[in-house]
């Protein structure tokens, strides 16, 4: 009986070693995911989809569909907002979203005042001070 005890720990090690050799090998591909069927699942590939690039996502955010605003939530958070680098196509949703805000910001603002980078707002004068006025000849 004593020699059956470690042939009923080894072996479960043994399986889960060749399951974890043998399940990557016929499993999804970084490629795979990046161009599989859902656009989302493709968002948390590590490798650039041709399927679903710029001219997708452009149209995406043009008809600001539901599949636009789940892949701005999905690359804003976790993992995927921390590092870009590790989600290509979230790179390219973040830079479409960060261009549309900045236009809409612009689109927005009021013309009466000019923002500064400390993101203060002063008044807009029409009129250069003259750099001469109060000074004596």
């Amino acid at each position: 009986m004593t020699d059956l005890l470690p042939v009923r720990v080894i072996a479960p090690g043994i399986v889960f070693s060749w399951l974890a050799v043998t399940l990557p090998a016929g499993g999804c591909t970084a490629e795979d995911v990046a161009n599989s069927e859902d656009p989302i699942r493709a968002l948390s590939a590590s490798s650039p989809s041709t399927r679903y690039g710029e001219s997708y996502w452009r149209q995406q955010l043009a008809q600001d569909s539901d599949v636009w605003r789940q892949a701005i939530a999905y690359c804003k958070s976790g993992d995927a907002y921390r590092d870009y680098g590790k989600h290509p196509n979230c790179t390219l949703v973040g830079e479409l979203h960060k261009g549309d805000q900045l236009l809409r910001n612009t689109r927005n603002r009021p013309r009466d005042s000019y923002e500064y980078f400390d993101g203060s707002r002063r008044p807009h004068s029409d009129t250069v001070p003259d750099p001469n006025a109060g000074v004596r000849p």
